[in-house]
C-alpha cells in the first residue's frame, strides 16, 4: 500500500510540470525573446525548441554568455531541431551559437519559480 501511495505521489508531482513550445507555432527563431512574457514557468517545466538544425542550435548558457553571445566551456548544446530542455529554478538562458544568430536576436531568457 505504501509503494502504491508513493507511486501516486511521484506521478502527481510529475504531472504538475508543463511543456511549452518556444515561439509556439513559429518555433525557435530570431524574434522569440518576447515569447515568455505573461507565462508563469516553474522549475521542472519543459521547453521544446523547434527549428531547422542546419540553420540553428540551442545552447544553454549562463547570464554572461546570454548578454555577450558567447558559449562558456561545457555549455550543453542541442542540435536535433526538436530539443526538450527542463527548466531549472531561477533564470535560464538560451542562445543559438550558429553564425551571428545570437547577435541578431536569437536568444531567450526564461525565469522559473
Amino acid at each position: 500500500m505504501l509503494v502504491l501511495f508513493l507511486c501516486l505521489v511521484a506521478h502527481f508531482n510529475v504531472s504538475l510540470c508543463e511543456t511549452y513550445t518556444v515561439g509556439d507555432e513559429k518555433g525557435w527563431d530570431f524574434d522569440s525573446s518576447p515569447w515568455p512574457l505573461n507565462k508563469n514557468f516553474k522549475a521542472g517545466d519543459v521547453l521544446v525548441f523547434n527549428y531547422k538544425p542546419v540553420e540553428h542550435n540551442v545552447v544553454v548558457v549562463n547570464e554572461q554568455g546570454y548578454y555577450d553571445c558567447t558559449v562558456p566551456p561545457g555549455s550543453p548544446t542541442f542540435v536535433t531541431g526538436k530539443d526538450s530542455i527542463t527548466l531549472a529554478k531561477n533564470y535560464n538562458y538560451f542562445i543559438s551559437s550558429i553564425g551571428q544568430d545570437c547577435q541578431n536576436g536569437m536568444q531567450l531568457m526564461v525565469f522559473a519559480n
